[in-house]
This record gives C-alpha cells, sequence and structure tokens, in this order.
C-alpha cells in the first residue's frame, strides 16, 4: 500500500510540473538547440516518472536535433551521399521510378521505398528539408526502441537512459550514411526481439536498407553466444585489414551487392580521414568512461555489466585494425560512435555504487555537447526555428 501510494505521488507530482516543463521547452523551440538541450537536462536530472512525461521529453529533443541536423549548409561540402539521396527523392517527385533499385543490385530498396512515401507527403522539399525527415525518422525510430528496451526498468533509470542517449546520438549521420544509420536502428530492434519470426522479419527489412545488416546480425549472434567471441569479433576485422585486396580480385565472382560496397572502400582508400579520427575520438571517450566505471567498483564489476564495459576497448580495437581503410573504420563501428554512445554510458554506469557517477558523468557531458554545439563554425546550430523552417522548402 505504502509503494502504491508513493507511486501515485509521484505520478501527480509529474502531472502537476507538465504544464511547467512544456512552457520551458516550449519557450525554448524557437531556438532548437535550447530546446534540445533543455529536454534532455530534464530527462537527466529531474527525472519525470510518467512515461507520457518522458516521452514528450524525447520527442521535443527529438525534433529539435533533427532541425539542427536539416540547418547543415550542405552546399559548402563536397560530394556527399546526401546529394545522392537529394538526387534520388527528386527523382522520384518527377517520375523516374527506375532509382528504386539503384542500391545493391536493386535490393537495396529501403531509403528509396522511404523516398517515394516522403514525396507523397510534400514533393517540394528542398535537401535540408530531405535531411530534416530522414532525421527525424531516424531518431524517431531510435526513441521507439529506447522506450522499449528499457520498459522494465525504474522510471528513473528510463529517464536518465533517454535523456543520455539523445544527448550523444550523432545525427549526422542521419542525413550522410542514412541506408547505414536506419538499417543499423533496425537491426537493434532485430538483436532485442524475442519472436524468431519478427527477428528475421526486421533483418530482412534493416538488409533493405544495407546489406551489411546480415554480417553485422552474424557478429551479434557470434558475439552473444560464444564465451570468446570478441576475439573472433578482432579476427574478422584483421583478416578484413590484411586480406582487403584478395577481397577486390574476388569482386567477379562475388554477389553484386557485395561488389559494390567493396568497390566503393577501394574508391576511398587513399587513407584515414578526419572523420574516422572523429569517430575514434568517441570510443576513446566511451573507454575512459569504462575505467572510471571499473574503479567505483573497486575493479570488481558484477558480471551483468562485464560485456558493456569491454564494448568500447573491442570496438576500439577494431576501429584501429580498420583505420587505413577509410570510411570502412567509421561505418563498421557506427553502431558504437554515432548510435549508441550514451546508452553504453548509462550501461556502463547503472549501477548502485555508480549512480551518483552516472549523473556527474551525464551533466559532464551535457555541458560538453553545449560547448561543441555552440562553438560549432557553420554547423546552423544556433540557428531559429523560422530561420531553418525557410531552408526545408524549395
Amino acid at each position: 500500500m505504502m509503494i502504491e501510494a508513493e507511486y501515485k505521488t509521484q505520478n501527480s507530482r509529474d502531472v502537476l510540473l507538465i504544464p511547467l516543463y512544456l512552457a520551458l521547452t516550449m519557450g525554448a523551440l524557437n531556438i532548437p538547440m535550447l530546446s534540445f538541450f533543455l529536454s534532455v537536462f530534464i530527462l537527466i536530472n529531474i527525472q519525470p516518472k510518467h512515461s507520457d512525461v518522458r516521452l514528450i521529453f524525447s520527442l521535443i529533443a527529438g525534433v529539435s536535433l533533427s532541425l539542427m541536423a536539416a540547418a547543415r549548409p550542405v552546399a559548402f561540402e563536397q560530394f556527399s551521399d546526401t546529394d545522392v539521396y537529394y538526387g534520388i527523392y527528386r527523382a522520384i517527385c518527377d517520375g523516374d521510378m527506375s532509382v528504386l533499385t539503384l542500391y545493391g543490385g536493386g535490393f537495396e530498396v529501403g531509403i528509396s521505398v522511404l523516398f517515394f512515401l516522403l514525396s507523397l507527403i510534400s514533393s517540394n522539399l528542398s535537401i535540408n528539408g530531405m535531411m530534416f525527415f530522414l532525421s527525424l525518422f531516424s531518431i524517431i525510430l531510435f526513441i521507439v526502441w529506447l522506450c522499449r528496451v528499457s520498459a522494465q526498468e525504474a522510471p528513473q533509470k528510463q529517464a536518465l537512459l533517454l535523456g543520455i542517449s539523445l544527448l550523444m546520438i550523432n545525427l549526422y549521420f542521419s542525413t550522410q550514411t542514412s541506408r547505414q544509420f536506419i538499417a543499423t536502428i533496425l537491426l537493434l530492434f532485430a538483436i532485442t526481439e524475442k519472436s524468431l519470426f519478427i527477428r528475421f522479419a526486421l533483418l530482412a527489412l534493416a538488409s533493405a536498407f544495407h546489406i551489411t545488416s546480415i554480417p553485422f546480425f552474424i557478429i551479434y549472434v557470434l558475439g552473444q553466444r560464444w564465451r570468446y567471441g570478441w576475439l573472433a569479433v578482432l579476427g574478422l576485422a584483421a583478416v578484413l585489414r590484411f586480406y582487403f585486396a584478395n577481397l577486390l580480385a574476388m569482386i567477379g565472382v562475388m554477389p553484386a551487392a557485395m561488389a559494390e560496397k567493396i568497390t566503393y572502400y577501394l574508391n576511398n582508400s587513399a587513407g584515414y580521414t578526419e572523420a574516422d579520427l572523429g569517430a575514434l575520438r568517441i570510443i576513446v571517450l566511451l573507454a575512459i568512461v569504462s575505467v572510471i566505471a571499473t574503479i567505483t567498483c573497486r575493479l570488481k564489476p558484477p558480471a551483468e555489466a562485464r560485456v558493456w564495459l569491454k564494448v568500447p576497448w573491442i570496438a576500439g580495437a577494431v576501429h584501429i585494425i580498420l583505420l587505413p581503410i577509410p570510411l570502412l573504420s567509421l561505418r563498421t563501428t557506427l553502431v558504437i560512435h554515432a548510435l549508441l554512445p550514451g546508452f553504453l554510458v548509462a550501461k556502463m554506469l547503472d549501477r548502485r555504487q555508480t549512480w551518483m557517477m552516472a549523473m556527474a558523468v551525464s551533466n559532464a557531458l551535457l555541458l560538453y555537447k553545449v560547448v561543441s554545439f555552440a562553438s560549432a563554425e557553420g554547423s546552423g546550430n544556433l540557428l531559429s526555428t523560422l530561420a531553418i523552417s525557410h531552408l526545408l522548402f524549395l
């Protein structure tokens, strides 16, 4: 009875605070960056107990972050995948359906079908408008997955998990490597699904966006089922690194989709890029959190935490092994450095003895992100919602 009364009191408090929360956040929506950080701050520090309140602020943060991702001045970038995506969208709007089978020998139709559905909503989007919808679609998918995997957690843990995960996600890749980014989110749904039929249906859907979902799923199963699966992962990375040329020689006998991927990386094999190093910096940051979490447990983390503490080190090793092949290292570890860094931070510090440390680390990362977003030159992060809205349509 006491627990039930306390639960009702906590939910009543959340309901009473909803107008205040919304007034603060909606007032900040004129500046997406302010709205984003305010929503994340509420999730991390106030930790609403009511699921609807957590969802409201997660969605506000997602929309705000999508607006910032859309504000990027792509006109000053060199040729990128974003230009190709926009060309597909414009071709579909003009009635050219041949682009539906552009990727993966006609198998990877996911992104083209998504653009077809988007063309039904509006055929007048600019490249920035397309980026907004790609980012919004990606982050809503991600929020749904986060709510799903944290459903059994205590409300405070759910709020912290949502806040730190949204804070650390890199939505830039939702517009630059859109196919793999969306495929990775769908793959997260697949590996956390209990029904075998639904799991393989989700894997097929993820593969329709990017064929590499299949080998990544196999690697996940290998790492999960085998005690020393992480050694196999490092071994596969080493084989790919040192026998890359041999794989290229086999292009003539490979399936078209696989040959296309390998040829793509061959054409970009002049050395690692700044993006590769940027991704490595995030992995190093996660490794530092792993060390902090281990120390706060007096070097004896519980068994269920050890898998999370290993992830940054394994990902870092894979990234470094593949670093001489530009873009391959970045894309191979995309799920770690772009999609799940915040989720991993929360999981590495998700214990009673590290709860206060989790709060401290989350707020330190919040401050770091504020400075990083505000100081990013030419990013469009500081633009108002009105200014960004003018960029979304032709």
